[in-house]
């Protein structure tokens, strides 16, 4: 196997991931609405955008991929969503971090991603400090 045709197969491969990604978080906004994603189906297909096409720089940039991921799913998490489309992204891309970045980027993201399982981090946590109030 030669090196550029596995190259053309690896660039195929996340094309056809993000193409899965993005075409089942479209089902569930626009067809099945109300089931995973809730709320306005323009705000959740944005959210779904913001976190499914990141996926396709993952490799060139492996932390910032990540950092973006986290933030826009705490976002799609606290506005009402519950659909397994980001937990997906974010092991792609917590994956990423771990074989394409340098050993500190590498720990650093291994702590980020760790901290997000963490029970002050979550955003269930201020979701549900923030109704007690």
């Amino acid at each position: 196997m030669s090196v550029k045709w596995r190259e053309q197969a690896t660039k195929w491969a996340e094309w056809l991931v993000v193409l899965l990604l993005g075409g089942t978080a479209l089902y569930e906004i626009w067809i099945s609405p109300g089931a995973a994603w809730t709320g306005s189906t323009v705000v959740s297909t944005l959210l779904a955008a913001a976190i499914i096409l990141p996926v396709l720089f993952r490799r060139r940039f492996p932390l910032a991929v990540l950092l973006t991921i986290l933030a826009v799913s705490a976002v799609q998490y606290v506005y009402g969503g519950n659909a397994f489309q980001p937990f997906f992204a974010f092991m792609l891309a917590l994956y990423a971090v771990a074989a394409h970045s340098e050993l500190r980027r590498a720990v650093l993201g291994g702590v980020i991603g760790g901290s997000r399982s963490s029970r002050r981090t979550s955003p269930s946590y201020w979701k549900a400090r923030a109704s007690a109030r």
